[in-house]
Formats: structure tokens, sequence, C-alpha cells
């Protein structure tokens, strides 16, 4: 965000893909390194409804208003996953499982608020922007299987700009994000060296496997550790 214009791609790639994890701790070392809250640096750069939508994810648990199906306030705390192994890392998400989470419902909510003339962009805000990533595979699922329609090609179709990138992204499982991330870093002119150094740095290596396994299904009929070696002149190779 600084300087002129907003890196929206980098936005995306660490928000959407830290936010279940430990984006509340990012957000807390980024106040110490530069005095101000990421909230604010984000609402001075960043406008419209993906400005909205950024901001929902960043939101700290304890501050977040739980809606059932209905639209009401609900009075109950998130619902948090007992972890039965102890965790690699201390988790901080600003992210966490919907308290009282129907998919159906979420589902049927995101249909009327894409059908017939506008688009409710409020809505989908708030409910892709409010359940975790397991969440909203389920309700992908349940789209489906209540419309017969591709949830995400009808965002795709509703939707515009970074607006929707940040919403395509949040659709991807983890693996998926990790995979078009990669094809992002290395296709077309040029090789984004900080995403790939990010990105193979960070993940452990069964993650790894995943990822190259979902490129060369979706992306690439080459091993993803050729592309990657051809594109960053072998600085870098899985």
């Amino acid at each position: 965000m600084k300087g002129i214009g907003t890196d929206e791609h980098t936005l995306n790639r660490i928000i959407v893909s830290r936010s279940e994890v430990d984006l509340k701790q990012i957000k807390e070392e980024y106040e110490k390194l530069f005095k101000v809250a990421m909230e604010k640096d984000i609402k001075d750069d960043v406008s419209g409804d993906y400005g909205k939508l950024l901001l929902m994810l960043i939101k700290d648990p304890s501050q977040r208003i739980y809606l059932d199906p209905k639209g009401q306030v609900q009075d109950t705390e998130p619902h948090v996953v007992e972890q039965v192994e102890e965790p690699k890392i201390d988790e901080t998400p600003t992210l966490v499982d919907y308290a009282g989470f129907n998919a159906a419902s979420d589902a049927e909510r995101l249909r009327k608020a894409m059908k017939g003339l506008g688009t409710d962009e409020k809505t989908i805000i708030e409910i892709l922007g409010s359940r975790s990533n397991k969440q909203r595979q389920e309700i992908k699922s349940a789209f489906s299987q209540a419309f017969g329609r591709d949830l995400l090609k009808e965002l795709d179709d509703e939707l515009s700009g970074s607006f929707r990138d940040t919403v395509e992204c949040l659709m991807m499982t983890p693996i998926e994000l990790d995979a078009w991330q990669f094809h992002k870093a290395i296709a077309g002119l040029g090789t984004d060296e900080l995403s790939l150094i990010e990105l193979l740095t960070t993940r452990s290596a069964e993650q790894l496997t995943a990822i190259k396994t979902q490129y060369q299904s979706s992306k690439s009929s080459s091993p993803l550790s050729f592309v990657v070696v051809q594109q960053s002149f072998d600085r870098f190779a899985l």
C-alpha cells in the first residue's frame, strides 16, 4: 500500500491465505513496524466493495457480529474446533468457523443477492467475508445442489474488478489458491520472485507436493519444478 497505487494482488494473497492462520499476529506486527493500524491503511488506500471485503476479512473474531439465517444478530460466540494434534505454530486467525452455520441458507441468500436486476454486494461481503474456507466450500456444493449452477461462475458474472478477484480467491481451496498464486507469479513477462520466495518458504513439504499436483493438473503439462526453474533463472527449485 506504500507509494503510488496499491498492489492488490499482494493484498489478496496475504489476506486471503493468512486470514485463518496468523493474520491477527500479522496485523499486530504491521502496527509495530509502521505505527499505524492495518485497517486505517486499507481504508485510506482501497475503496468500494473491495475495501469492505478486505476489512471484513481482517476483523478480529471478538469484533464480529454473527447473524442467524434470518439476518438477526446472534448472542453465541464463534465455534472453534478443538485441535486434537498439537499445532506446529500458534494460530492467530481473524477468520474462524461461523457460529450457527447453514450452508443451504447461505446458498439461498447468495442466489437472491445475484438474482434479477442489480447485485446485493453487501450480502455477498457479509457471507463470504465471515465464513471459513471449509464453510465456503460447503456453500459452493449446496449452491450447486440447490440451483444446478456453479457459484464461482455466477459470482464471476455478477462482480468485477478487484472485488471479483478477491471473491474468486476466497472460493478456492487453500491448495487451489497456492497453485493459482504460483501461476500468477511465473505467467507472462517477468517473474514475481518475492511471491515465489514466500510460497516456497512458508509451505510444508506436504503442502508443496499437493500444490505441484494441483498446478500440473490445471495450469501446465510441465512439472512445476521445471517451470519455476525456467522462469526464475535457476534461483528456485521444487
